[in-house]
């Protein structure tokens, strides 16, 4: 008995084909520019001439740019209304190359740039030597940097930077800055200024300006310095101060009075009646301008007054002593304490 050998095809679904992506659209060939690209000169018209593209384009875009030598593509500057096939060279362009962007659009919504290749230096029309470039701005050497304190009412001051040599004009202009952003303060161009209600909560900042006929560089000095509302002299915070507390006790452990200073140093919160003191309370300070709470004990004489009284006037004298041995500077606030009734 002989054996035969059967061949099965068995047919398998396939699924449908997914839609491809859009191939990359872009140049495939750079565009030209066409005209006396080797010694290009002022009153001549040059012509671009189009790239070619991977698939046709929708939309094409034209931009002539100068560039200086030694910059990028990124550097160049695009030249006003010049946005067509044809450009007539003029004299801002001389001691310039000059080029083309052309942006392409395909219906799929995908752009591309192509730039050609540069002309070399446009020449006056006059034939005479292509003037130099304009000196470019100064390089800052040393950074300018401020002096005093920034509290409501100070001045600050600025002492310049130093630049490299050339012919240039420097000019300041102080700025506020928060958020990541900065703003010029009205008026504010010298090398000193008085910090406004506008400044407080803001850093304050002196950018220097040096301009010379090819441009301008800036120097700023850190931000860092925050305009504070605090003014140069201690100030008790007068909204922590008690309304109703009628007992030693309660006085001893509810709000205190929290001193603002303007440094690092010590304060010493003195609580009087008439002639009689109620009690004090010294906290030292760190310098970084925040409110600290001094604690307070009583006297003797002043817990048996409080003791027999419902309704005492007190005086509240705070005296902040500078840690670099400057004069003391005090302040002081009347307040009632009431009973309740």
């Amino acid at each position: 008995m002989q054996l035969g050998l059967v061949l099965v095809t068995v047919m398998l679904p396939t699924a449908a084909p997914a839609s491809a992506a859009p191939l990359q659209f872009s140049a495939v060939m750079k565009p030209q520019i066409s005209g006396d690209v080797n010694a290009p000169r002022v009153g001549e018209t040059l012509t671009e001439i189009s790239a070619v593209w991977s698939r046709a384009p929708k939309s094409v875009e034209y931009r002539w740019l100068d560039c200086a030598p030694g910059q990028s593509i990124e550097q160049c500057r695009a030249i006003p209304g010049a946005t067509g096939r044809s450009y007539t060279l003029q004299a801002s362009d001389a001691g310039l190359y000059v080029v083309v962007a052309e942006t392409g659009h395909d219906a799929s919504g995908q752009t591309a740039v192509a730039v050609t290749p540069s002309t070399s230096q446009v020449q006056p029309a006059d034939g005479q030597p292509i003037p130099p470039p304009p000196e470019p701005p100064p390089v800052p050497l040393t950074y300018p940097t401020l002096s005093g304190t920034a509290y409501l009412g100070d001045t600050l001051t600025a002492t310049p930077g130093t630049w490299s040599a050339g012919s240039y004009t420097i000019s300041y202009e102080w700025l506020i800055c928060g958020l990541g952003r900065c703003v010029p303060i009205d008026g504010a161009t010298g090398l000193s200024h008085t910090i406004g209600p506008a400044d407080v909560n803001y850093a304050i900042v002196l950018r220097a300006a040096a301009t010379a006929a090819g441009g301008t560089s800036y120097a700023m000095t850190p931000i860092q310095l925050i305009a504070r509302r605090l003014s140069a002299t201690t100030q008790l915070k007068l909204a922590t101060l008690p309304h109703r507390l009628y007992t030693p006790y309660l006085l001893r452990h509810g709000e205190h009075p929290e001193f603002l200073a303007p440094a690092a140093g010590t304060v010493t919160i003195t609580w009087t009646a008439g002639r009689v003191t109620l009690g004090r309370g010294t906290a030292r300070c760190d310098g970084s301008h925040v409110a600290h709470a001094v604690p307070f004990r009583f006297t003797r004489q002043g817990k048996a007054l409080m003791r027999r009284t419902k309704s005492r006037k007190i005086t509240i004298t705070g005296e902040f002593s500078p840690a670099d041995g400057t004069p003391a500077t005090k302040y002081s606030r009347t307040w009632r304490l009431l009973a309740p009734t």
